[in-house]
Formats: C-alpha cells, sequence, structure tokens
C-alpha cells in the first residue's frame, strides 16, 4: 500500500493509506493488518492531547481517537484547508498545539487546532505566505518556522517565514533563508538539536531531482539569529 499518513497512539501506530485505509501494529512488532473504522479519514494529522485528530468525510469534520473507535469530534468551519497540508505539534505556552501550513485560494494558509478540538485560523490566505507545497516545519525554542516548500510555479523557494507568539504573525525572516550553498527544498525530513542550536535537514527534493545532501543549520545568536548553513 502507498501510504499518507500516520500517527502513534500509546504503543500502536496508525497509518492511513491513499486510498483512505485504515492498518495499526503494535510497534515492537509492526505487523500492520486493516483497522476497521466507521468513519472515512481523509488524512491523520497528529497526536494531540492523548488523541489522535484526522480530518475525515472528504474535508468536512474533524476526527479523534483516543482508546476507544475514531469519532466524530465537530464540523470544520468554513474556509479550512484541505489541500497540501503539512501538520505538526508544537509546545504553547503551558499547553501544546496542533498546526496545519496548507495552501487556499493560492496562498499559504496556517490554522491551529488545541487538545479539545477547537480550530483556529491563524493566518489567512490573503498573500502573506504564499503558495508553498510541502515546505520544512519546524520549532526550535518559541519560534515556529517555515523554510522552503515548492511555489506556485514548480520551482524551490529558499525563504524562511518565522513566528515568535505561537503563529499568531508571521514574517518573511530573511536571516534564515536557505542561502551558502543549499539549494531551496521541500519535503525533507527535519531534526531539531536545541542544546545545540542546530537544525539538521536531510534529503528533500529541489526543483527538478531528490537531494541526497545532509545540511546542519546553526544559528549564529551574534548576527541576529542568523541560520548558517553547513553540508
Amino acid at each position: 500500500a502507498n501510504w499518507s499518513s500516520s500517527a502513534i497512539l500509546g504503543d500502536s501506530i496508525f497509518v492511513l493509506d491513499t486510498e483512505g485505509n485504515l492498518y495499526a501494529a503494535k510497534l515492537g512488532e509492526l505487523k500492520f493488518s486493516n483497522y476497521p473504522t466507521s468513519v472515512q479519514l481523509d488524512k491523520i494529522l497528529f497526536t494531540l492531547g492523548d488523541n489522535i485528530w484526522a480530518i475525515s468525510d472528504n474535508g468536512k469534520s474533524l476526527t479523534l481517537k483516543n482508546k476507544g473507535e475514531f469519532k466524530t469530534a465537530q464540523t470544520l468551519p468554513d474556509g479550512f484547508p484541505t489541500e497540501n497540508i503539512v501538520s505538526f505539534t508544537s509546545s504553547s505556552g503551558y499547553t501544546s498545539l496542533g498546526y496545519l501550513f496548507a495552501t487556499k485560494d493560492g496562498n499559504g494558509t496556517i490554522w491551529s487546532i488545541d487538545t479539545k478540538g477547537n480550530t483556529r485560523n491563524l493566518q489567512a490566505a490573503d498573500g502573506t505566505i504564499p503558495y508553498l507545497k510541502d515546505p520544512i516545519v519546524f520549532q526550535y525554542s518559541e519560534m515556529l518556522g517555515i523554510i522552503g516548500g515548492l511555489k506556485a510555479d514548480g520551482t524551490s523557494s529558499s525563504k524562511c517565514y518565522s513566528s515568535k507568539n505561537s503563529g499568531a504573525q508571521w514574517i518573511q525572516d530573511w536571516h534564515k533563508d536557505m542561502k551558502g550553498g543549499i539549494e531551496g527544498l521541500s519535503n525533507a525530513g527535519t531534526f531539531i538539536l536545541s542544546s545545540q542550536g542546530e537544525i539538521i535537514i536531510v534529503g528533500g527534493n529541489t526543483s527538478d531531482s531528490v537531494s541526497k545532501k545532509v545540511w546542519k543549520g546553526v544559528l549564529n545568536k551574534l548576527t541576529a539569529d542568523d541560520l548558517n548553513y553547513q553540508n
């Protein structure tokens, strides 16, 4: 099967394929079997607040799973994005939030979901953040960041956008743009080494090929938090 999204809850991993079929396995065994559900899942988002959260019913509903079955939590509001979603979780003050970066009406848009399933449009699709497909998203300390991604014309972006107030406001953060030999990348793996001030970027896609490189971004506190990339 072609996997599309997944999440871990307790000692199990749940995986959704591109046809909407759900599979589950114990982490220690990884022997996947079909997991029946009465809800038609579109995309698994993340694990947040002891629940797995997912979009269901052709983008109309938000679904959760805890110890029981997947069940509909609420109807999603008008304007909620369903295309090119990159989802992740991040600490926000004394709690955690789920974030969705997606595209809507030809631009980028950002929404949050709290541990009770309440949704909030943090960044309307007004052009502040452009259309980006499969960007690299990360959290470093109190900063949320979006780097790279494919632009609407199919070329790779090298720009970075960041927020220091839990996603409520975003700026183009040119201090952290991809530079110094690194090309614009999309759909890359990311690991944060907070104690060392480093962001590790693994693989990904350029405009016309697959990257086989590993890059290390080092935050330089002496120069306005520049992100200096090293291969």
